[in-house]
């Protein structure tokens, strides 16, 4: 997934100083609590005074309660913090889904390359929704990429782009929904409940990580 925050910028002076940033990285910082600060891209402004910055909160464990609408930051030209712009608070912060062209693939699991397996998972509306944000690693050792396309979903090793698992979810009720398809790489050297429980393992703390950032 990609994150985004919205600042609104206090100055409207300081407007002039943001505009040659625009694509490049600018600093934000509670000055009274960090020796260095958080970083975003600059992206655009979305009103007169709303600028809108693509971070990386998340990936440093940055939950929506520590970093949320109505926190009041200092923005800087420099990660030093010794080049003030202007003073800003957030506005909101959001959320876009990983896609299939977000990182690399090696195709997909099918029936020729893949485990079948049955899983009894079930998920509320809401999980199936922070699920489907998917994962976008920063890096290839981050270990794993993640999207949901077509109420499935694909897990890919983010080192080599091969598919390692997939799911596909059915609604049961208006506000449940149950995994009812389930494949796991067949080159791999474990047995059939062994898949299971690593896939159930890989969900299940997907869904921890991610709920500990946008629900805490």
């Amino acid at each position: 997934m990609k994150e985004y925050v919205e600042l609104t910028i206090s100055d409207s002076s300081a407007k002039e100083r943001i505009n040659p940033l625009v694509g490049k990285q600018i600093h934000f910082s509670d000055t009274g609590k960090m020796k260095y600060g958080w970083s975003g891209k600059v992206q655009k402004w979305l009103s007169e005074n709303i600028l809108l910055l693509e971070t990386q909160l998340y990936y440093d464990g940055i939950k929506m309660s520590q970093f949320g609408p109505g926190l009041q930051l200092g923005l800087y030209e420099d990660y030093k913090l010794s080049k003030k712009i202007g003073s800003v608070s957030v506005e909101r912060r959001w959320y876009q889904a990983a896609n299939k062209d977000s990182w690399k693939r090696e195709g997909e699991l099918s029936e020729d390359n893949s485990t079948s397996l049955v899983v009894e998972l079930e998920f509320s509306n809401e999980e199936k929704s922070l699920l489907a944000l998917g994962i976008t690693p920063l890096q290839m050792e981050d270990k794993w990429f993640c999207y949901m396309e077509a109420d499935r979903i694909y897990y890919y090793r983010s080192w080599t782009g091969i598919p390692w698992f997939q799911a596909k979810f059915s609604s049961i009720t208006r506000d449940r929904w149950r995994i009812v398809e389930a494949l796991a790489k067949k080159d791999w050297d474990l047995d059939i409940e062994q898949k299971k429980k690593a896939l159930v393992a890989r969900i299940e703390s997907h869904l921890r990580w991610i709920k500990r950032i946008v629900k805490e």
